[in-house]
């Protein structure tokens, strides 16, 4: 696995405080990579979301659960399946064995 490390430095001006980011890229399989949560980007509709590649591929990962809960989480959390900007569910990774939670 290839990846690049990048600590960044952002000045909270109205806070007052400094703090610090670490982002990492990497050139590797997201679904093979051992870490608690992945970010899945699904648009504003939760029940066709998992459409495109990406959403595919964790599905292929994950199993189908994950759909239903989403949609449940969408249902309970904002009484619709279409999400504003900023609005996110959260899901079980369903059959990974590498992660622990989706954030949709």
């Amino acid at each position: 696995m290839e990846y690049l490390a990048k600590e960044l430095a952002d000045k909270e001006v109205s806070k007052g405080k400094l703090s610090h980011r670490i982002v990492i890229v990497l050139n590797a399989d997201l679904l093979k990579e051992h870490s608690e949560v992945i970010v899945n980007s699904i648009g504003n509709d939760v029940k066709s979301g998992f459409g495109g590649v990406i959403g595919r591929c964790i599905l292929a990962e994950t199993g189908d659960k994950i759909v239903d809960e989403a949609v449940k989480e969408a249902q309970n959390k904002f009484k619709s399946t279409k999400l504003k900007e900023g609005e996110f569910v959260s899901t079980s990774a369903g059959k990974s064995k590498n992660h622990s939670y989706i954030i949709h």
